[in-house]
């Protein structure tokens, strides 16, 4: 139970990394799209 719980926890947090990737990435994109 105890390494499952450490896998999700992993996963979790790299799920999370990702989400706020994608979520700078898209602001950025706005940001020059405002620009032009």
């Amino acid at each position: 139970v105890a390494e499952k719980y450490g896998a999700d926890g992993y996963a979790k947090t790299a799920g999370t990394a990702v989400d706020e990737a994608m979520r700078l990435l898209k602001m950025l994109k706005e940001e020059e799209m405002k620009k032009k």
